[in-house]
């Protein structure tokens, strides 16, 4: 007898819950367990995260789901925004040094006059090897027209 008062009862109660509200507590645990979590990590004693954690998970409950990630959207605007605000200064500061770091951009070159005259000697064998090759073409080609 008691067995079927209870399995009535247990029917009517789940008749009357919707898949709404059971989606609903299902989110609100999860979300109460990732709020206990991260409470915990952030250094709340235990009964502390615990009662954050419950209103937390009771919240999607009493506000609606719609309501509820509203609120939690509203509470991440801000701290994206600076986030968002942060990183794109740093991306310029970035962008910034990249553009400074141009091979002797700012150096001033002092020629000494051993480096001078070494700069001028390489010069010089650069255009006698050049010079040499002419004249060794020209004179295949003439060895060429020698028939």
């Amino acid at each position: 007898m008691a067995g079927n008062v209870i399995k009535n009862m247990n029917s009517k109660m789940f008749k009357r819950v919707g898949t709404g509200t059971m989606i609903n507590l299902g989110l609100g645990a999860a979300f109460g367990a990732m709020d206990y979590k991260t409470a915990r990590e952030e250094g709340r004693s235990v009964p502390g995260a615990a009662i954050r954690a419950t209103a937390t998970g009771l919240m999607p409950e009493i506000m609606g789901l719609p309501a509820f990630f509203g609120m939690q959207a509203a509470m991440a605007v801000p701290s994206g925004a600076v986030k968002a605000y942060e990183g794109l200064g740093q991306r310029a500061r970035s962008m910034s040094r990249q553009s400074q770091n141009i091979p002797f951009d700012n150096s001033q070159f002092v020629d000494t006059q051993q480096a001078y005259t070494m700069r001028q000697a390489g010069m010089q064998m650069a255009q006698a090897s050049k010079y040499n090759l002419q004249q060794s073409m020209l004179g295949n080609e003439a060895q060429m027209l020698q028939i």
